[in-house]
């Protein structure tokens, strides 16, 4: 018996496949906010009500991972710092140390500007840093212990390079590691965070501080708790 047969593969799949789309990146982003607040008479604990420099923070982090990697990747940081109160007597500054290689930045703004970045190896950690305000008192806003509806806001924004892993992103982020200046080589920072390398050393564990430079405790007061400056 013999079978002769003409067919057409085409006929096969009956209808035409849908074409698959090409893979794309997955962006996602994380958010944070919070209150930084200061007391700017460190080694000493002054009056400790706290509100020396008061400053309002609001942060996305852009986290990328490319079609066809698996890694994911810190892509960019945006933050608004807003200067809600001033009740220091210093001529406080405020900025804030960023624990990224400076390797990994493409380009910093502040308010629209482009930001030339302040390499700080401090501690062995490479960081930069970024200094928002040189003397609080002369803004318009906030004026001291007057509140303040209209606080005068910083914009920044940091486009990174790849390599930032997702493992690494979460202890570069806000709140960063923020700081007021008082006095010369004089910073105050949140507890247990470090200075940075312009920091004098020799101010800790005088007056009220009783940090362990030896063991990186830093900006700590009490001999059993551990007090906030």
């Amino acid at each position: 018996v013999m079978f002769h047969v003409i067919t057409n593969p085409a006929d096969g799949i009956g209808t035409i496949p849908p074409v698959i789309p090409p893979i794309k990146d997955v962006v996602t982003t994380v958010k944070k906010k919070g209150i930084l607040a200061f007391e700017d008479n460190w080694p000493d604990e002054g009056d400790y009500d706290l509100n020396d420099v008061a400053v309002k923070y609001s942060s996305v982090a852009t986290l990328i991972c490319k079609a066809g990697e698996n890694a994911t990747y810190l892509n960019k940081l945006e933050d608004t710092f807003s200067l809600i109160h001033n009740g220091g007597v210093f001529l406080n500054k405020f900025g804030y140390k960023v624990e990224i290689d400076p390797a990994y930045v493409e380009s910093i703004t502040v308010n629209g500007e482009v930001y030339n970045l302040v390499a700080d190896d401090f501690d062995g950690k490479n960081g930069f840093i970024v200094e928002l305000c040189n003397n609080i008192q002369t803004l318009e806003s906030p004026a001291r212990y007057v509140k303040n509806d209209t606080p005068f806001d910083y914009h920044i924004v940091i486009e990174l390079k790849d390599g930032i892993t997702e493992s690494q992103w979460e202890a570069a982020c806000a709140p960063y590691n923020p700081f007021i200046t008082p006095k010369p080589n004089t910073e105050v920072h949140l507890p247990f965070y470090s200075p940075t390398k312009r920091a004098n050393l020799g101010l800790f564990n005088t007056g009220h501080d009783k940090s362990d430079v030896d063991k990186k405790v830093y900006y700590v007061s009490g001999k059993t708790v551990m007090y906030p400056f």
